[in-house]
């Protein structure tokens, strides 16, 4: 079986093939979800002056897609990378298709001395998955936790602070430097330019709906003592309760109350989950002791598994900032 690898374009056909090899991935796993064209064009596509996502596939005699991986492109200069995969059909393992749809990507990576690129997670028991990318030289970076709630558990007892609110959806230009400043100060270790482009990267997502940001501003010329973001993700499989993802929360460090804020972001996102349909709930953060974690537990997420996560090998220097035909 050939391997093509080639730029990977949304809203065609072979959204509806990677959907339904992802799935066959995750199914009867502690990560399994629904998973569907729209969350697979949400993945892959690629934001701002990022190159197109590369997309490596390997189909059976018959056509059929049995097996894939992306390698999405860093969105801006010191930012990291994602793989999506690989992903195979169970009748079609054991044969090296996995091993063989990184490899491709890998070289990739080589000859374009990317920058770092991060794997997606892979939880604890998956071992298959662990085996191939210790084989190919990735190493192990922090680990993360999943959380759920099934089902949603009702609205906080104890009222959400006044402040927190849904955005509107003409709210671009008044959001967009806030929110940028609200993530870089929550997350200080990301480039400035991904913390600038947080508002286009989180509504480019083709889940995103207006009254599913929550915000919390601080009264102090329109700046933003907290967020929060929560993607519905509508589907028809019976088999699977519809779900949202609570993507991020992040709360100002100099926040009165950081506690209770944090709460009251995080009940008003579920909240907007309930009111697109979610019956389930899913949160991933990193393992390591943190506010976010605890907040979950009390808002009645449960950790389901520890999910692993790996890194590329640096084969080369990253390029530098100026240099984005390197990307």
């Amino acid at each position: 079986m050939s391997i093509d690898v080639a730029a990977y374009q949304p809203g065609t056909p072979v959204d509806d093939e990677l959907a339904t090899v992802a799935y066959a991935a995750v199914a009867r796993w502690a990560d399994q979800r629904p998973i569907t064209a729209e969350l697979v064009a949400s993945r892959l596509r690629t934001h701002a002056d990022a190159p197109a996502t590369l997309l490596a596939t390997g189909r059976a005699h018959d056509g059929r897609l049995v097996g894939a991986a992306a390698l999405r492109w860093p969105a801006a200069p010191g930012a990291t990378g994602r793989l999506w995969g690989p992903a195979v059909l169970p009748e079609s393992r054991r044969r090296g298709l996995g091993a063989r749809l990184l490899a491709a990507l890998d070289a990739r990576l080589a000859d374009t001395a990317a920058a770092q690129v991060t794997s997606a997670e892979v939880p604890v028991g998956r071992c298959a998955a662990h085996r191939l990318f210790h084989a190919a030289g990735w190493t192990l970076a922090p680990a993360s936790v999943l959380l759920k709630a099934q089902p949603l558990p009702p609205p906080n007892t104890p009222p959400q602070p006044s402040r927190v609110r849904p955005a509107q959806p003409d709210q671009a230009g008044d959001l967009a430097g806030p929110l940028g400043r609200l993530y870089g100060a929550t997350h200080p270790t990301q480039p400035p330019l991904v913390a600038a482009a947080t508002w286009q990267r989180w509504t480019a997502d083709s889940r995103y709906r207006p009254d599913c940001l929550l915000v919390a501003p601080s009264g102090d010329g329109g700046e933003l003592d907290g967020a929060a973001l929560v993607y519905p993700l509508a589907h028809t499989d019976p088999a699977e309760p519809p779900e949202a993802l609570l993507a991020d929360v992040l709360v100002a460090p100099n926040a009165g109350d950081p506690q209770r804020l944090r709460d009251g972001l995080i009940a008003a996102a579920l909240s907007a989950g309930r009111r697109h349909g979610a019956a389930v709930a899913r949160a991933l953060v990193p393992a390591a002791p943190n506010p976010t974690l605890d907040a979950l537990r009390r808002a009645g997420l449960q950790p389901v598994t520890t999910l692993a996560t790996y890194a590329a090998p640096q084969r080369r220097p990253a390029p530098a900032a100026s240099d984005r035909s390197a990307w």
